[in-house]
């Protein structure tokens, strides 16, 4: 797929919204918002979460490493899927990913980096 082709708010609609379908899949719990950022070489996804009733009181009680650790397995475990969702709306492939869960205010962000754009097909002469 070329560039040309994308629809830029199509692309980052897409992808906020199969993410976070991946997340509630995953956590059970709901997402409050998605917002996708796609930069030239790297598509940001931010999305606002709700905890879990045990991640929460994991919290209270000091325990917050848990949380991230746990969060941060599911995600790993989750990257092939979150990978294939960015490739496919965007046409690129994604040489790197990076994520992180924040607890207060409880949010997680989703990096991908993109590899080289594919030259775009030659128009016949």
């Amino acid at each position: 797929m070329s560039d040309r082709a994308l629809d830029p708010a199509a692309v980052s609609a897409a992808i906020s919204q199969q993410i976070a379908a991946i997340h509630v899949e995953s956590y059970e719990t709901p997402v409050k918002g998605a917002v996708t950022h796609v930069l030239e070489d790297l598509v940001v996804v931010v999305l606002d979460i709700e905890l879990s009733p045990i991640e929460k009181r994991m919290i209270e009680f000091g325990r917050g490493n848990l949380v991230h650790e746990l969060r941060h397995a599911v995600q790993t475990a989750e990257e092939p899927s979150f990978t294939a969702v960015v490739e496919r709306a965007t046409g690129r492939r994604v040489v790197a990913f990076a994520s992180h869960t924040h607890v207060e205010p409880p949010f997680v962000a989703e990096v991908f980096r993109l590899g080289p754009a594919a030259p775009l097909p030659r128009e016949p002469r």
